[in-house]
């Protein structure tokens, strides 16, 4: 549950209140339940600095009852005009209820969605186009988007296709489901990053679901997917989130995430690699495929079965410019090449003492 943190300045979580004010609704003391919540839609309008806003209905909330709560919702939307930041983390059945009493806010610059839903719902297509309808109203300021897609049955591609281009739009973060990245599963991601290649400077992307004993799309159906396939050459930040696949696909993953890495190496400056775990040939060709002596790579974050001299000469050589290594490691092999191994993963973080100069030096 959210916690309401700087009620009265420039912090507001929603969640929180949305849920109690439920449970006041089907409270057996009517008068009492009356009266608490008059105080509280008295006490909305005094939050004249609002700023962020969490709109959240979570596992242990009663979405039902959530949408009892819409008085408290449209008090928050009225006084809210200085709202930069928006989270909706709420199941698709109550966006649709949430989204109907929200204004246009004039300075709003991060839109933040989770897609998912806990009851059934038997067409969600309409409401996707409702949110990117909310989106495209706010294009003029909005700079940074999040899509999380959580349900694989949820199909993503009316949101995408009903967006227009965002024009200052700096920031994108998706997650999305690997259960949905088959050749012919429409997803309108790929449409949707074409139309931005020169306004992104970050993309933040989150694979979800698993790919153990070979269960789910391999590596080429994933890099092959047309997310992976747009051009982005104003790009200074990649964070990727990927799968641990099995042994015998780490050549190919190897091959397929070095020729895109590749693609970025004039314009990136931070790299972050997650839930994937290198191996010295893999880390090896990544390197190599973003590094030299041109490289203005100055952040890379990764995990790495073993730190070594030999993996720190590596980086030093072809990484002239890094600033900020954060390197999660299981082993440490030592000059005599056997290794100790820790019981969970340890983490080398390095940051030079002035900001202005490499690591290596």
């Amino acid at each position: 549950m959210p916690i309401i943190s700087d009620f009265w300045g420039g912090w507001f979580s929603f969640g929180e209140i949305a849920w109690n004010t439920a449970r006041m609704v089907g409270s057996t003391s009517k008068a009492s339940t009356t009266m608490a919540a008059r105080i509280l839609l008295r006490r909305i309008p005094k939050m004249v600095n609002l700023t962020t806003v969490v709109v959240g209905c979570y596992g242990p909330d009663d979405w039902r009852m959530f949408k009892k709560a819409s008085a408290f919702a449209t008090a928050a939307w009225t006084h809210a005009l200085r709202l930069q930041s928006l989270t909706l983390d709420v199941p698709l059945d109550v966006l649709g209820h949430v989204l109907s009493s929200m204004p246009n806010f004039s300075s709003l610059q991060e839109f933040k969605i989770t897609l998912r839903f806990m009851g059934l719902i038997p067409s969600h297509h309409d409401l996707l186009r409702k949110t990117a309808g909310f989106i495209n109203r706010h294009s003029p300021t909005l700079t940074n988007l999040s899509v999380d897609v959580i349900n694989s049955t949820i199909n993503s591609s009316p949101l995408f296709q009903a967006l227009d281009t965002l024009p200052v739009l700096r920031s994108m973060s998706l997650g999305y489901p690997i259960d949905r990245m088959g050749p012919t599963i429409p997803t309108g991601i790929g449409g949707f990053l074409k139309k931005h290649t020169r306004e992104l400077k970050e993309l933040r992307l989150q694979l979800h679901g698993s790919v153990i004993r070979h269960q789910g799309p391999s590596p080429s159906v994933i890099f092959q997917h047309h997310i992976f396939q747009q051009s982005l050459p104003c790009l200074t930040l990649l964070d990727l989130g990927l799968c641990q696949w099995e042994h015998d696909s780490r050549r190919p993953v190897r091959g397929y995430l070095t020729r895109y890495v590749s693609g970025f190496k004039g314009s990136l400056t931070t790299l972050i690699i997650r839930d994937f775990v290198f191996g010295f040939s893999d880390l090896r060709a990544v390197v190599e495929a973003i590094g030299g002596q041109q490289s203005i790579l100055r952040r890379f974050q990764l995990h790495t079965h073993y730190l070594s001299c030999g993996l720190l000469d590596l980086l030093s050589r072809s990484l002239p410019n890094l600033h900020h290594l954060d390197l999660l490691f299981d082993s440490i092999v030592r000059n005599d090449n056997t290794a100790s191994w820790y019981p969970n993963a340890h983490r080398l973080s390095c940051r030079p003492a002035s900001t202005s100069s490499p690591i290596y030096d």
